[in-house]
């Protein structure tokens, strides 16, 4: 039989009131170190979206452009454009009127 206790009285203090409630003889064992649970694993990152330049998105775009010929025609307007991210639909209509799309 294998008994587990908790006790903050010294070992030996312990065992000689088991004997004496028990009557029998106990032989400490150190304990087993205590181990802790694996952590469970956090679930992988979903990939983001992405959308290829000139690929029309969901919602169906009626023209697909260049983005980087857009931000092009941008840059020699004088229109600001960001260099990363999505072209605004107001600056894509824009180009296409110019470039005649």
């Amino acid at each position: 039989m294998q008994v587990t206790i908790d006790s903050s009285d010294d070992i030996k203090h312990v065992l000689s009131v088991l004997q004496a409630v028990f009557g029998a003889k106990f032989d400490a064992a150190p304990a087993a170190p205590v181990t802790k649970a694996p952590r469970a694993r956090a679930a992988a990152p979903r990939a983001k979206r992405t959308v290829r330049a000139g690929r029309p998105a969901r919602g169906g775009r009626s023209k697909a452009v260049d983005a980087a010929a857009v931000r092009a025609w941008a840059n020699d307007s004088g229109v600001p454009v960001s260099a990363r991210g999505p072209i605004p639909a107001s600056l894509r209509d824009a180009y296409l009127a110019s470039v005649g799309g």
